[in-house]
């Protein structure tokens, strides 16, 4: 199997029993994020011709505002294969809440609670699902 589907399905996991068995809930929301970029990256690498999302993910890690091509990629396929204008929304307005409660999670002295990073997974579910449904694959 393809490692970034590992990655991402074990981000997803790791998500989960943060939250519900280890109450790690700053942890968790990094986790979560980072499964949807992991799919991102995976879809725009291996099933859009051209996309080359490596190159993104190589030049993601070289600017302050990483992540940004990746997402903007995918919005641009999604609008390409004429996805629902509502997923499209819906995936934008969620991807970008995820990022940004990923940089406060990560880098910002502010508290998660069990709450919001039950929020935030359920968040990522919904990012997940819209991907998977307009670019399904075997996993």
């Amino acid at each position: 199997m393809n490692q970034l589907l590992v990655k991402y399905g074990q981000n997803q996991t790791a998500a989960e029993k943060l939250i519900h068995e280890h109450k790690l809930y700053a942890a968790s929301v990094h986790c979560s994020y980072y499964s949807c970029i992991q799919l991102i990256t995976y879809v725009l690498s291996y099933l859009i011709p051209g996309a080359d999302a490596k190159q993104f993910a190589v030049d993601a890690a070289n600017t302050k505002d990483s992540h940004r091509k990746l997402i903007n990629k995918m919005s641009s396929e999604l609008r390409a294969i004429e996805a629902p204008k509502n997923e499209i929304n819906t995936f934008g307005s969620l991807i970008n809440q995820l990022k940004s409660i990923r940089v406060r999670a990560d880098y910002e002295e502010y508290e998660i609670t069990e709450r919001e990073s039950k929020k935030v997974h359920e968040k990522s579910i919904q990012v997940i699902k819209i991907i998977i449904n307009q670019f399904p694959f075997e996993s």
